[in-house]
């Protein structure tokens, strides 16, 4: 989310450089949600139905080859109410791969907090429930004065690419009082080559064997090795494919 700034301001100083996406929070000016896209990154917008939560999603195609687009999903709560039919839509909305990143407002002692709030095991159900990941449970993401820390901004992603992301937490607020999370992907949605050398086994008998009858008697190792291999260069050919990766098991 982001305090409301001048039109002109935010389009001077993102708009050259970035595709922008955004969200106005109704009947107020403390700001909505934005996602900048840098503009050599093909992103389209995902419409969803108007919500109490804010919610911001888009699909990005990381690289020029990428085989499939990372959807992202930017929330904000501002109470932290969620309704268990809610979630379950915007689920159905969204495709994998995906992230989802946003402060939810919640409490939870599995998230370090002393307390529990109203609606917190209904959304950590929901993300075990449809087996995603959630990758921040141990690094508080907010300080303020006096009050305990805690962990109000959940970084979740499908569990498809949960082996390709990693996240850090860092502690320079930039004047706020919610840590920025850096979340990278890792060979994520890029098709790699596979180059592989066949050989024409019926052609490389044929071969050897018109070396040897005009050759006659061979009388070196070295020179029968020679035999075999231009004749394997030659009955040879190579093939080049998209790779594909594959589950370790």
């Amino acid at each position: 989310s982001y305090k409301k700034l001048d039109s002109e301001l935010l389009n001077a100083s993102l708009s050259k450089i970035k595709t922008i996406f955004r969200v106005e929070r109704q009947n107020s000016r403390r700001g909505g949600l934005i996602t900048a896209v840098r503009q050599d990154i093909p992103a389209q917008l995902i419409s969803l139905p108007p919500s109490e939560v804010e919610v911001l999603a888009e699909k990005i195609w990381l690289e020029p080859n990428s085989v499939f687009p990372l959807t992202v999903i930017n929330l904000y709560s501002p109470g932290g109410k969620f309704g268990a039919t809610w979630l379950d839509s915007l689920h159905s909305q969204i495709s994998c791969p995906f992230v989802l990143l946003g402060d939810f407002n919640i409490h939870h002692q599995e998230l370090g907090s002393f307390h529990s709030s109203s609606d917190a095991n209904l959304v950590l159900d929901w993300i075990s429930n449809k087996y995603m990941c959630l990758l921040n449970t141990n690094r508080f993401t907010r300080y303020q004065g006096t009050q305990a820390n805690s962990l109000l901004d959940l970084s979740i992603c499908s569990a498809d690419v949960v082996n390709k992301t990693s996240i850090e937490i860092t502690h320079d607020l930039y004047d706020s009082d919610h840590c920025p999370i850096f979340i990278s992907l890792c060979n994520f949605g890029t098709k790699s080559c596979l180059t592989r050398k066949y050989i024409n086994w019926g052609q490389f008998s044929k071969k050897v064997n018109a070396h040897l009858l005009s050759q006659g008697e061979v009388s070196s190792l070295d020179e029968f090795t020679q035999i075999f291999q231009k004749s394997a260069n030659s009955s040879s050919y190579s093939f080049t494919r998209y790779a594909h990766t594959h589950s370790p098991w």
